[in-house]
């Protein structure tokens, strides 16, 4: 009996596609994870990406610095009050300091 291959091939850097905002592909989320660090020098904390439909973001961010060639730290851990009052501890902060090199770049 042959046994099925459950091995994926790993992502590279984010594809160009052109994804809906409320896509919840892989892919997508890595896009969104990238323009919302379009700001230089911005903290964005885990709820945050929550709420940009990001739902494990220590995951995405992980894959993106492992595989693809960021560079995303957790650069703080703080206790934060979501939009209902309910406070939520070691809520990680992020920071771009980052991103991979475009091939045929100059």
């Amino acid at each position: 009996m042959k046994t099925p291959d459950n091995s994926k091939p790993l992502p590279s850097a984010p594809k160009q596609r052109k994804f809906s905002r409320k896509s919840t592909a892989t892919e997508a989320q890595y896009e969104q994870i990238d323009r919302m660090f379009d700001h230089e020098g911005k903290l964005i904390n885990t709820l945050d990406f929550r709420k940009a439909g990001v739902m494990h973001p220590s995951g995405r961010i992980k894959e993106m610095n492992e595989r693809m060639g960021y560079y995303i730290p957790t650069v703080d851990l703080r206790t934060v009050t979501d939009e209902q009052g309910f406070a939520h501890q070691r809520i990680a902060f992020y920071e771009l300091i980052d991103r991979p090199k475009q091939s045929g770049a100059v």
